[in-house]
């Protein structure tokens, strides 16, 4: 994901048709368009919040009440060493090799429980990318996974390999490193994004929020669990992934999270936030002048503003 006034990485403007139609495969029918880049290629954000310390939180959290695990993972108190940069994991899924990058912050602190934030890339995408995007905007608070598709593509089905390899990621953060278990978020662009729709259904247990930019909702999600918080980007003349995708994702989200038809402006502009939905489930929309690949292009540090402040 880019930063405003950044440059984001390039893009595949091939259209999509039938998206709701994907459950099962690596990508809807019709196929998905993404970016190239895993989500924070392009250029470095302006500014962005460094969320607070959490390492004494304990027991089930009070903002969101479906998450019920400790804020503090068993990888509390291991060892480990700060990178400030992305380093490749290797781990078998489902009886096949994947790969997945991590970030520890440079001034990584194993007492102390850090977000933890999944970026899953577009169609055709390559993690990690070669950009700062997320990774500044996060204050070097969070600890990061960007994971790579196999040929670049995400399966969405609910009981899928990518839901699988999702899990298998999860369980290696929380068991290796000090994760607050009650600040995990997930993001994606295209795919990507309606990879993070269906993970914020179908995990929605262990997830505080997601970001979905230029998505779409899989179809035949049922039984969601938990409310995420939800903050979506779409271009207006989005010509991939058609704006009126996205604001079927918002619908089915505002449902979940118990949330009003009225809005209210929230920043950056032009955002507006749903009124009137559950404690601890916000839900926001951005609807941005531009194509497809607009929302990459400014959404740091807006988007992690949102979730530090969750």
């Amino acid at each position: 994901m880019a930063s405003a006034g950044g440059a984001a990485g390039p893009r595949n403007s091939a259209g999509v048709s039938g998206q709701e139609g994907g459950d099962g495969g690596h990508a809807a029918s019709g196929g998905a368009a993404g970016a190239s880049g895993i989500i924070g290629t392009g250029g470095n954000p302006g500014s962005g919040g460094a969320t607070a310390n959490t390492g004494g939180l304990a027991g089930g959290s009070t903002q969101a009440p479906w998450l019920t695990l400790p804020a503090r993972s068993v990888g509390c108190g291991k060892a480990a060493k700060g990178t400030g940069s992305y380093v490749r994991q290797d781990m078998q899924v489902a009886a096949k090799a994947r790969a997945n990058f991590l970030w520890l912050p440079l001034n990584y602190d194993p007492t102390k429980a850090h977000e933890l934030l999944i970026s899953l890339h577009g169609t055709g995408g390559v993690a990690p990318g070669d950009g700062k995007g997320i990774e500044t905007a996060a204050g070097n608070e969070a600890i990061i996974m960007t994971p790579q598709g196999i040929d670049g593509m995400w399966q969405l089905g609910a009981d899928g390999e990518d839901v699988a390899f999702f899990d298998a990621m999860y369980a290696f953060a929380t068991e290796n490193f000090c994760v607050n278990q009650q600040r995990v978020f997930v993001t994606g662009f295209s795919l990507g994004a309606a990879m993070s729709n269906l993970l914020g259904c179908v995990r929605g247990d262990k997830i505080r929020g997601i970001g979905p930019l230029a998505g779409w909702q899989p179809a035949r999600q049922t039984d969601c669990r938990g409310r995420p918080a939800a903050w979506f980007a779409h271009g207006t003349s989005d010509g991939a992934v058609p704006i009126v995708q996205g604001t079927r994702s918002l619908g089915l989200q505002m449902v979940r999270n118990g949330c009003e038809a009225a809005t209210a402006p929230t920043p950056p502009s032009p955002c507006v936030a749903q009124q009137g939905c559950d404690t601890g489930s916000p839900v926001v929309w951005c609807e941005i002048p531009g194509d497809h690949g607009t929302p990459i292009e400014w959404s740091v540090p807006a988007l992690w503003k949102f979730f530090a402040a969750l």
